[in-house]
């Protein structure tokens, strides 16, 4: 009866504890107790102590501190985003000898790589946020001292020419780069030229130019202090009422301004705005008005409009210069031979003379060595030698004296 009771009982309540349990068994509720309580466990929190040694399946003892090495290994699998590197730092990952692991030669590299770049950062921060030392990286806007606007229309060609003299302030440093821009319209540049000075033998200078819409910018770099640039924009003279308005762009900032206006030949009625002094006549006996403007800031327009009244086609280079054909002009005896014969006289008249000349020398000089016999004569018609006694010449026949 107490025998068929306990049957019963152990199939309603499921195996009861028993001493008989081995070490192999309790080690193993150790540890699946430590993996289920794991992931509620933080990094930072110091591991338990270790469980009682247990057994594996096969009966094989188990190290002492096999907990917290699967504790480590099921945080590691559960999601932990941190490389073999990272998890040996922070959570002492360690071989079954005790030993630790090395992080790997990847996570080495990478960590290298980014100290190599930040250090790099630092150093370029201040070559960056430093402004450029004297010398090194000119400026392309340097400061101008002065700056002379001319315009000369239809000096000799249909179109005006417009020239910019600048002189770079005394506190640029040389070479100085500069860029300016000029109408698009004029096609670019007839001369870009340097100096030393003012006054002094320009040169000419290489420019690199970016065409845009209506601008072309050029950029040029200036050895000396003066830089000097000219070209040309269309002019309309179909009419006589003409007129042409050049813009400033305002590239530079200059101390003095001044603008130059040339009056054509043969021109009326000449305006410019803004307002110019009096015409002074000037070289080729062109007028010129002018006037100083006073200093101009850097990205301010500047239009200067030129109008006037001129009815002759001509430019004024053609109306000053005298014509050389007209006034010296070949003469024309029909058959176009006559200056080739005056050449060929001139040419062979010294030759002749110099020919007789040296044909009497000779004759005088054989007269005087010739000595003549005693008793004797010259015939004085062909000068032969005559004997003493001779009444006629022996050679012409001619009678002796």
């Amino acid at each position: 009866m107490k025998e068929t009771m306990r049957r019963q009982g152990t199939q309603a309540g499921g195996a009861p504890a028993s001493s008989k349990q081995g070490p192999a068994q309790r080690g193993a509720g150790t540890r699946l107790r430590d993996a289920t309580a794991e992931p509620a466990v933080s990094a930072s929190v110091i591991p338990a102590p270790c469980a009682s040694p247990g057994s594996d399946p096969k009966g094989s003892p188990l190290p002492p501190c096999d907990a917290p090495r699967l504790r480590d290994a099921h945080v590691y699998e559960s999601g932990a985003a941190l490389s073999s590197a990272g998890a040996a730092s922070i959570f002492r990952v360690t071989s079954p000898k005790g030993a630790p692991v090395p992080p790997s030669d990847g996570a080495q590299a990478a960590f290298v790589s980014r100290i190599l770049m930040l250090v790099l950062a630092i150093m370029l921060v201040p070559a960056l946020t430093a402004g450029p030392a004297s010398g090194a990286v000119p400026k392309e806007s340097p400061r101008l001292a002065s700056l002379q606007i001319e315009i000369w229309p239809e000096f000799d060609r249909p179109a005006a020419l417009v020239i910019l003299n600048g002189v770079l302030a005394a506190d640029v440093a040389l070479p100085a780069a500069v860029s300016l821009r000029i109408p698009a319209a004029s096609g670019g540049p007839t001369a870009v030229a340097s100096s030393t000075g003012p006054g002094a033998n320009l040169a000419n200078l290489k420019y690199d130019r970016k065409d845009a819409d209506d601008f072309i910018t050029l950029r040029f770099e200036v050895p000396g202090r003066v830089f000097h640039v000219e070209f040309y924009e269309p002019l309309v003279t179909r009419t006589p009422e003409r007129s042409y308005t050049y813009v400033w762009p305002g590239d530079l900032a200059a101390d003095r301004l001044s603008v130059v206006i040339q009056e054509p030949a043969t021109a009326s009625n000449l305006s410019v705005q803004p307002n110019l002094d009096a015409a002074v006549a000037g070289q080729n006996g062109l007028f010129y008005r002018s006037a100083e403007l006073g200093a101009l800031e850097a990205g301010k327009q500047l239009p200067i409009r030129v109008s006037y009244t001129k009815s002759n086609p001509r430019t004024s280079e053609e109306i000053l210069k005298p014509n050389v054909s007209s006034s010296s002009p070949v003469p024309n005896t029909g058959s176009g031979k006559a200056p080739f014969g005056w050449v060929l006289v001139l040419g062979v008249t010294p030759v002749l003379l110099i020919g007789a000349g040296a044909a009497f020398l000779w004759w005088r000089r054989r007269r005087k060595t010739s000595g003549a016999q005693p008793g004797g004569g010259f015939c004085s018609q062909c000068g032969a030698q005559s004997a003493s006694g001779d009444r006629f010449c022996s050679k012409c026949g001619a009678p002796l004296k």
